[in-house]
């Protein structure tokens, strides 16, 4: 397998489940500061010119929560199978994480790319509104989920690993979602992991992680 990735993006969540998979993989980076993504070759693979990218015998995925589902489903590992009673909840959570969550965190971090002048407050209000909305959200939905388990399906899984990526984007957030007891609690358990800390030091990751 090679994944295709950038530091600290969203190819940081399927990174860390190669990695706590132990399975062989090939990482080739690009460099979305330099526009290596607009290459016509990665073009060819990625019209939409995003990472994560995996290539996976002759399948090429893209989006990282289809990796991290194909993931689960090509390893059997950190997840449930299909048939399983606990398979919805791994959708609902995924979908959950990478479509409500993850857009709102573009939201704060690209606020240009949502309004249509180079207005400073604007920018500033789009900011804010999708920090207030992501705190909504880890706040109702995820910090309740967690105080009934360990992890999100119970187990620890992809999604957990997801999870921890999206609180990492909210670091810098006023109240960031790790000072919830749960999330935090996830948070901690998660980026202690060596496979994990394997992962952050190959993508140059320092601590704070989260």
């Amino acid at each position: 397998m090679k994944l295709y990735y950038c530091p600290g993006r969203a190819s940081l969540a399927p990174h860390m489940a190669l990695a706590e998979l132990g399975a062989p993989y090939e990482l080739v980076l690009v460099d979305l500061e330099r526009g290596a993504n607009l290459d016509p070759a990665y073009r060819k693979l990625n019209p939409s010119l995003t990472v994560p990218t995996l290539i996976a015998g002759e399948a090429v995925i893209v989006e990282a929560a289809a990796i991290c589902l194909h993931l689960v489903d090509l390893h059997g590992r950190l997840g449930p199978a299909l048939g399983h009673p606990d398979r919805p909840q791994l959708y609902r959570w995924l979908f959950y994480l990478s479509n409500t969550i993850q857009p709102a965190l573009m939201q704060y971090h690209y606020p240009e790319r949502f309004v249509a002048s180079d207005d400073d407050a604007a920018r500033a209000a789009v900011r804010a509104a999708a920090e207030a909305s992501v705190g909504r959200m880890f706040n109702a939905v995820v910090e309740p989920a967690l105080a009934e388990r360990p992890y999100l399906l119970g187990d620890f899984g992809v999604c957990d690993l997801y999870l921890t990526m999206l609180v990492r984007w909210a670091r810098a957030f006023e109240r960031p979602p790790r000072t919830l007891a749960n999330v935090g609690r996830v948070a901690d358990q998660v980026t202690s992991r060596p496979a994990v800390r394997s992962v952050f030091g190959v993508e140059g990751i320092a601590p704070p992680y989260c």
